[in-house]
């Protein structure tokens, strides 16, 4: 009877819906590994496995190319650009960003200015760094929608004035979303494939 290793049983706990590889060794010291796409379960695994005689299951390390991780950190500095500008920007003229936060009806002021800016710079950071990413990711999100919300009102303005404020309110949104992607990939990325 094969082994399945307690990874690989959590893993496919559900039989449902996981993406992944699983390693099965023999006792002959050959090796197969299974792409666990949504159609294969534990116990096709098992079956799998147990098809090749002894057997020891154990959830695989699928290797990816090595441009893939600079090319995922870009992607998270383009995110965090705007955050990280908005943030230094603030910082450098703290009376423009109280002026702004009062314009927005933010009080006290001084305070959220100042709130405003740690949160962006530090929420940027943490998702660059990948200290607290997914978190970090959901907060950024829920900090865009918010913004949007004040900032961006289409629903309380004339029909002829609506279109820029719409724009910018939908550009937010998707942001927001993007951010929401971040969180699930980190939290997928945590737990393995």
């Amino acid at each position: 009877m094969p082994r399945v290793e307690p990874e690989a049983q959590t893993e496919h706990a559900s039989a449902t819906g996981r993406t992944g590889a699983y390693a099965i060794q023999t006792t002959n010291a050959s090796a197969t590994v299974i792409d666990a796409n949504s159609s294969v379960t534990a116990s096709t695994i098992v079956a799998t496995a147990g098809a090749l005689g002894s057997a020891t299951v154990t959830p695989a390390t699928l290797s990816e190319p090595a441009w893939l991780g600079p090319l995922r950190w870009l992607g998270l500095l383009a995110l965090c650009a705007a955050y990280l500008q908005g943030g230094l920007t603030k910082a450098w003229d703290l009376s423009a960003a109280t002026a702004e936060m009062a314009h927005f009806g933010l009080q006290p002021a001084g305070p959220m200015a100042l709130a405003v800016i740690v949160f962006e710079l530090v929420a940027s950071l943490a998702v660059l760094t990948g200290w607290q990413r997914a978190p970090a990711a959901l907060a950024l999100g829920a900090f865009t929608l918010a913004a949007s919300v004040i900032a961006n009102p289409f629903w309380s303005v004339p029909a002829d004035s609506r279109a820029p404020l719409l724009n910018a309110f939908m550009e937010h949104l998707g942001l927001a979303g993007a951010w929401g992607m971040v969180a699930l990939a980190s939290l997928r990325h945590r737990q393995g494939p």
